[in-house]
């Protein structure tokens, strides 16, 4: 049995008050998404992530998000398997921006968006930043680090309104052609917080982070 770490994100009861809508397109990955059931259990993980995940030293970190009825909304698997990524995927990100290096993968499965490869690359001028694909090669959106003290003053007097005493762990920009947000990482009262949010300040997602073991059968 090999095991990695894994986060299971919980939806606040006020996540959804300032959600966008969104359109959930065709998945044309060869995996359908999730099914959307609710906490009775019988939704399971992706096949294609647990078989990733399998492979000696592959895998990072896996994820799962879900929303306040217990359907998942999300799974991903952060890994180093650049086999299980398709070449034109990986090709984008180079060409997005020449000169940097692919630090790691996530293989995601959305119950909006299907299946979504994302490739992590620390570019030719030291900034941190993701492309996040489509499996029908639209790029959904790209991600970039961005330091706690550059926030916008709206985003960072939200921040410090909702977590007086705490620390924002990560921050990135979020932009695609359906999104213009940053997601913030933050640690408050011994426990880990993510946070969606527009850069005016409006928040469309908060959400509790629980580590836990995520455990997948090996030959």
């Amino acid at each position: 049995m090999t095991r990695l770490s894994a986060l299971l994100v919980l939806a606040a009861p006020l996540a959804c008050h300032h959600a966008k809508s969104t359109t959930t397109p065709e998945s044309t990955g060869a995996t359908p998404p999730p099914p959307v059931a609710g906490g009775d259990g019988a939704a399971g993980l992706d096949a294609e992530l647990v078989a990733i995940a399998a492979k000696p030293g592959a895998a990072i970190k896996f994820k799962l998000r879900v929303d306040g009825s217990g359907a998942i909304v999300k799974q991903a698997l952060y890994h180093s398997d650049a086999a299980s990524i398709p070449a034109e995927v990986r090709s984008k990100a180079e060409q997005r921006w020449p000169g940097g290096t692919i630090v790691r993968y996530e293989t995601e499965l959305y119950a909006d968006h299907g299946r979504v490869h994302e490739v992590d690359v620390t570019t030719a001028e030291g900034a941190r930043c993701e492309i996040a694909i489509k499996a029908d090669g639209a790029v959904l959106y790209e991600e970039c680090q961005l330091a706690a003290d550059a926030l916008p003053a709206p985003v960072a007097a939200k921040v410090a309104a909702l977590y007086p005493q705490g620390k924002v762990l990560e921050a990135e920009t979020k932009r695609g052609e359906e999104v213009d947000e940053l997601t913030i990482e933050i640690e408050s009262g011994g426990q880990q917080f993510y946070l969606r949010i527009e850069p005016d300040g409006t928040v469309l997602g908060k959400l509790l982070r629980i580590p836990g073991v995520f455990e997948v059968p090996i030959d």
